[in-house]
């Protein structure tokens, strides 16, 4: 335990640490901000611009609505024998309510930040753990600090647990400040907090207790791929990189979505996540004219145990080999 807490002590006096729990602070504020801005009632300059919007896609509704039935009554006057039917009566008006803001529920608010928190605090315990235990190599102290204490698995596991303890603090630090923002928002705009039936043990203690569970792992497997990669520069290019590769494939729709973290990641939290991707293929009944076509999908919890499980684990014995054989100077 004591070697542990001088981690811990180590992790404090870190500079990209403190700066990782700005970045998570500034994230947690952003969202406050979002959720008073969706706890006030429209203003009466957004009522009527929404009045407008209105009257304008009612005037386009209504001309569509004309356009489609002339055309289906030239098609029926060209088949006579033939009811056609272009589903003009299935067209339906737009509604006032689809223009107009509306009140964010306490449920709903919460629930949309702590997903947002779960994914942040995971990418701040990655990036933390992987840029502290790389930092040792870089500046020397790896080896200094092996000859206080010699035994090189009992340095590996102190640092993976300092490192887990600082983000299972953050985390649920995070957690009950995205909980209650909602709620004070609220209070602030003067609305009535409400929650569904069943709020907390359904949907908050799940996303909660995987979402501080998710930023654990991902700090473990952070500290652990430090250990292998030893710098720390490289691992903030990687993750600059990856986050921008994740963006693009899922963005895009390409079949590699299935596999992205930030997919896998949100479908852990929330219990499923949807996606889409493009099928691209020539259409004989347009002369072979390229068409594509969108695809829904969805990711389960259950789905995500054992490759979130197989990753971190990997990481995590690839992290205490390399450090037992490999020579820390």
């Amino acid at each position: 335990m004591r070697l542990i807490a001088v981690e811990w002590r180590r992790l404090w006096h870190r500079a990209s640490a403190r700066w990782l729990v700005v970045v998570l602070v500034a994230l947690l504020a952003l969202g406050g901000w979002s959720a008073w801005r969706d706890s006030t009632p429209p203003s009466a300059a957004e009522a009527a611009q929404a009045q407008q919007w209105y009257e304008q896609n009612r005037t386009d509704w209504e001309q569509v609505v004309q356009d489609c039935r002339r055309s289906q009554a030239d098609a029926q006057a060209q088949s006579p024998g033939t009811p056609v039917d272009l589903g003009c009566d299935q067209l339906t008006p737009p509604q006032l309510s689809d223009f107009v803001r509306e009140v964010v529920p306490w449920g709903t608010s919460t629930t949309s930040l702590l997903l947002l928190v779960a994914l942040a605090a995971g990418l701040v315990g990655l990036m933390t753990g992987g840029l502290f235990t790389a930092g040792e190599f870089g500046s020397g102290v790896a080896s200094m600090w092996l000859t206080f204490v010699p035994g090189r698995t009992k340095v590996y596991a102190s640092r993976l647990v300092a490192v887990g303890l600082w983000t299972l603090t953050l985390g649920v630090i995070a957690n009950q400040v995205a909980t209650w923002l909602p709620w004070v928002a609220l209070r602030f705009s003067g609305q009535a907090p409400t929650l569904p039936p069943g709020f907390w043990a359904d949907v908050w203690l799940p996303y909660s207790a995987y979402g501080v569970g998710l930023a654990v792992a991902a700090a473990l497997a952070g500290a652990a791929l430090g250990f292998v990669l030893r710098r720390g520069v490289i691992i903030l290019a990687l993750g600059i990189v990856y986050l921008v590769a994740d963006t693009i494939v899922v963005g895009n729709g390409m079949r590699a979505a299935r596999w992205m973290l930030s997919l896998v990641s949100r479908a852990f939290v929330a219990g499923k996540a949807g996606y889409t991707t493009m099928t691209c293929t020539n259409d004989p009944a347009f002369q072979g004219a390229y068409s594509c076509n969108s695809v829904e999908h969805t990711i389960l919890r259950s789905q995500t145990w054992l490759e979130l499980g197989l990753l971190i684990g990997i990481l995590i014995l690839g992290g205490w080999l390399v450090f037992r054989r490999r020579d820390v100077s």
